[in-house]
């Protein structure tokens, strides 16, 4: 079972364990009605998009999600309308609730989404997912030399590890050129 907690922008980072239907949350009452099909959270300022693949149509989705199974529209192409900063603010614009603000199907069906021809929507979908997985590459690149650092300064501040002579000499003077300005 996967709730919108699970996903974070396009990534499923988790379930909230396996059921069987008969034994499901009553949340947990979404198929995947196509490997095709597109899963965005109806949550008011909430970014989460699922792209449907075979992996993921023996799974149960929670209610929070809507499904979309895309015509003439490239998946990627749809996914990546879902993902834009634009489609959410209208999304957020047409929520409504108490507790928790959505958007439902009937104020969906007011969204109009233009699109190219299906040449134009995978030339499209090709490049914005390229420039996607690059940003996630960073990321990634980022968080680990963040942990090298973190490891880093454990070992330089406990004394497992000295620096050189020669470092300690090019510290000392950047820290006397900074305090002198």
């Amino acid at each position: 079972y996967i709730s919108t907690g699970n996903v974070n922008g396009r990534k499923i980072t988790g379930n909230d364990g396996g059921y069987e239907y008969n034994h499901r949350p009553s949340r947990a009452n979404l198929e995947i009605a196509s490997d095709e099909s597109v899963l965005f959270a109806k949550m008011k300022d909430s970014i989460k998009v699922i792209k449907s693949t075979s992996k993921l149509t023996d799974k149960l989705f929670s209610t929070g999600f809507i499904q979309l199974l895309p015509e003439n529209m490239n998946q990627e192409f749809l996914v990546q309308i879902l993902i834009s900063e634009k489609f959410e603010q209208v999304k957020s614009k047409l929520a409504t609730g108490t507790t928790q603000e959505a958007i439902t199907m009937g104020d969906l069906s007011h969204i109009t989404i233009p699109y190219p021809p299906m040449a134009e929507q995978n030339r499209i979908a090709s490049l914005l997912y390229t420039v996607d997985e690059m940003i996630a590459c960073t990321q990634r690149s980022c968080e680990e030399h963040e942990q090298l650092k973190q490891g880093l300064m454990q070992d330089l501040l406990t004394g497992t590890v000295r620096t050189p002579k020669s470092l300690q000499v090019s510290l000392d003077v950047v820290q006397r050129s900074t305090v002198a300005e």
